[in-house]
This record gives C-alpha cells, sequence and structure tokens, in this order.
C-alpha cells in the first residue's frame, strides 16, 4: 500500500492499516480528477490503489466534487479513462 511510509511516523504507526486507508480515501476525493491520475503515476503503490475497481466510487466522487457540470461518462470508459 501507498501508506507505509505513512505508517513510519511514531505519532500514528498504531493506526491499523485499514484506518490509514479509509484517511487517504477522505483527502483524495477533493483532488481533481487529473491529479488522481497523476498520483496514480508516481508509483506502483499509489497506482495498484487508484487504479483499482473497487476504488470506483471514490473517483466518481471526485469529478462530482470538482467538476459538477460534467456529462455522465459513457459506458465504454472508466472513470480513470475519464479524467
Amino acid at each position: 500500500m501507498p501508506f507505509d511510509i505513512i505508517l513510519e511516523v511514531p505519532a500514528i504507526s498504531h493506526i491499523r492499516h485499514e484506518s490509514l486507508a479509509n484517511i487517504c480515501r477522505q483527502i483524495v476525493v477533493h483532488l481533481h480528477p487529473r491529479d488522481l491520475l497523476n498520483l496514480a503515476r508516481t508509483n506502483k503503490e499509489w497506482r495498484a490503489f487508484l487504479m483499482d475497481r473497487r476504488q470506483h466510487a471514490l473517483w466518481k466522487a471526485a469529478r462530482i466534487r470538482q467538476e459538477p457540470t460534467l456529462p455522465d461518462i459513457p459506458t465504454f470508459f472508466s472513470e480513470p479513462a475519464y479524467a
């Protein structure tokens, strides 16, 4: 996971991995979809996390929050491809 570096900080090293993933999800929904795409390109861990199909809601929330006037994505696109 991309959160391993955060776990090395002594003050938050006791936080469970699932909780840290939830915190990161809450943060990344405030990013623009293009920023999510750039973050996914930084390393393998972020790519695995952000490109996972289970993160569809995260991408959709970021898209709706940042670009509410955009039409819904076509069925043949994924959220990252639409970004």
